[in-house]
């Protein structure tokens, strides 16, 4: 699952009206997956040396709320979007939401 998400999350995020209109932190948290998620991470943060990708590995599972936490915790931007690598939340939705922070307040902020 977290290889085609990340993929799919950077073509997102690398398109041409994205990357027009704002920056972008791509933070990938490892709760101890058996499948070490940590190094498909930083292997796929190598191909892509023109993002802004961080990888925090935690020592344990600290469940969904735990992973979201320690995200958010390490991300370094104003607004801080999230998706889970199974693909529950769709970019579309997620672009919705941005236009919706956009009209209550100023842009990217």
């Amino acid at each position: 699952r977290l290889p085609s998400m990340l993929e799919i999350t950077l073509d997102h995020l690398n398109s041409a009206s994205i990357q027009q209109t704002r920056t972008y932190e791509l933070v990938i948290v490892d709760d101890g997956s058996k499948y070490d998620a940590s190094a498909l991470a930083l292997k796929l943060a190598q191909q892509h040396l023109n993002g802004d990708i961080r990888v925090v590995t935690l020592d344990k599972n600290l469940g969904q709320g735990g992973v979201v936490r320690h995200g958010m915790l390490h991300a370094r931007g104003n607004r801080l979007l999230m998706v889970d690598a199974d693909g529950v939340s769709r970019f579309e939705d997620l672009e919705l939401l941005w236009e919706k922070m956009d009209e209550l307040g100023p842009k990217n902020e």
